[in-house]
């Protein structure tokens, strides 16, 4: 005997319960509908007298999403798998290392005073997660959820979500963790007025000082939705003029530990009256690349989205279409098919609805706007004083890098993989060599 989740009805012109609605519908709290459909199946009905009762049982919520299913599962025949992989590719790239998002988390805790500490075995255990972290008026617990009362077993390494060492499977934490969200979102609150104090750096590569300065950029659509978000950084020199940059740089860069008087050739741009000036230049000059990378990926998913939603909404459609032609003609004959008619009736009126409000929602997706651009932080960044021996091996040497990248592009062609150099200024990666496994895995 099969369970009922795993049957797939035979296909028919009227298009029967397909194997995601009967695993949708089977597996929902609605007992007297599951034991009709395996009534249904095992007694060996016609896909017409199923549907029937199946209908008949459906209250207006259940239909729905009965037809929500329907269109999720037509969706999946139009997913642009290669986008999606090439995002997953970018997103693998920009990742922090581990090592550098547990830093942050254990001085982020150690700051807000949250009881996080780091166990014996190295996983991580947060206990209780006070209520400031949990509050659900955050902006991360809105896009995120809110995160446990308490955490015993975290780890930031994925590998160690399998490793046979610990009883417990740990949790992965990091971006996109209710918790690790949370964490971020109140320091970023509350030390949002020493960044905008200001800080001071060190470039073993600088020849004179310069302003780095860290802007965010929002795009909205039509419907009111943040689409995109990034972070941007420029450079700003003694002369006033601007250049932009990957805010990885920063990171190599080096802190001062002692505080320092800002070069007095910064100190005009360095005043809170010179933001309007970085965040003109910003949407002047880097920010359209970025709109015109947004506003093609939302085309491109608009096209896609139509595609599916003509397809689907008309299959439902003509569906209800021909139950409604049937029950007409029923009607004619016996007025006991007045509720069934009036019934179908609201459904299709509804799917011509929901197809009207569904177009307009795609369009208005593709409507950008930006929203108002916001600085972040401003830091002073000082040429490094060296002996000459520390200025031999601190400055980029052209030379020694390409002889380093030859050597690491060697050794990489064979361990059988294929690397790809990406070291071009341009591309503002933050690495120079790009690697991929098999099956263009990075």
């Amino acid at each position: 005997m099969c369970r009922c989740a795993d049957v797939q009805m035979c296909p028919s012109p009227t298009r029967p319960l397909t194997h995601s609605h009967t695993r949708f519908l089977t597996h929902s709290h609605t007992c007297p509908l599951a034991k009709l459909i395996k009534e249904a199946i095992l007694n060996a009905h016609s896909t017409d007298a199923i549907q029937a009762r199946v209908a008949q049982a459906l209250d207006p919520k259940q239909q729905k999403n009965v037809e929500d299913a329907s269109l999720m599962a037509l969706a999946t025949r139009f997913i642009d798998m290669e986008t999606l992989h090439e995002e997953r590719q970018q997103a693998k790239e920009q990742r922090l290392m581990p090592e550098y998002i547990e830093r942050f988390f254990e001085k982020a805790t150690a700051y807000l005073k949250c009881p996080a500490r780091k166990r014996k075995d190295g996983l991580w255990q947060v206990e209780p997660v006070h209520a400031r972290f949990r509050d659900g008026t955050l902006r991360s617990a809105r896009r995120y959820g809110t995160p446990e009362k308490a955490y015993r077993y975290l780890t930031f390494e994925k590998a160690e979500r399998t490793d046979a060492r610990f009883l417990h499977p740990p949790e992965l934490i990091g971006p996109g963790h209710p918790l690790f969200e949370a964490v971020l979102e109140l320091t970023e609150k509350e030390c949002s007025p020493h960044l905008a104090q200001g800080a001071t750096f060190f470039d073993p590569e600088a020849t004179e000082p310069y302003l780095l300065w860290f802007v965010r950029a929002f795009l909205t659509d039509g419907t009111g939705k943040t689409v995109g978000e990034r972070l941007f950084a420029a450079r700003q020199y003694t002369d006033g003029h601007f250049q932009t940059t990957s805010p990885w740089s920063l990171h190599d860069l080096k802190p001062s530990e002692e505080p320092h008087t800002i070069p007095a050739a910064l100190t005009p741009y360095a005043d809170d009256s010179q933001h309007e000036a970085v965040l003109v230049w910003i949407l002047d000059e880097a920010f359209p690349a970025y709109f015109d990378e947004i506003e093609g990926r939302r085309v491109h998913e608009a096209a896609i989205k139509k595609k599916y939603l003509e397809k689907s909404f008309t299959y439902l459609i003509n569906r209800e279409q021909v139950k409604l032609l049937q029950q007409e003609g029923k009607l004619r004959e016996d007025d006991t098919y007045r509720l069934a008619y009036e019934d179908t009736k609201r459904r299709y009126d509804e799917l011509r609805e929901r197809q009207k409000a569904r177009r307009m929602e795609v369009e208005q997706e593709q409507v950008l706007t930006p929203a108002p651009p916001q600085v972040i932080a401003m830091i002073a960044v000082l040429p490094l004083e060296m002996t000459a021996e520390e200025a031999g091996w601190l400055h980029r040497d052209a030379e020694t890098e390409r002889i380093a990248m030859q050597a690491t592009i060697a050794y990489e062609n064979a361990a059988g993989r294929r690397p790809e150099d990406v070291s071009s200024p341009s591309l503002k990666l933050g690495f120079d060599i790009r690697c991929f496994l098999k099956h263009n895995q990075i």
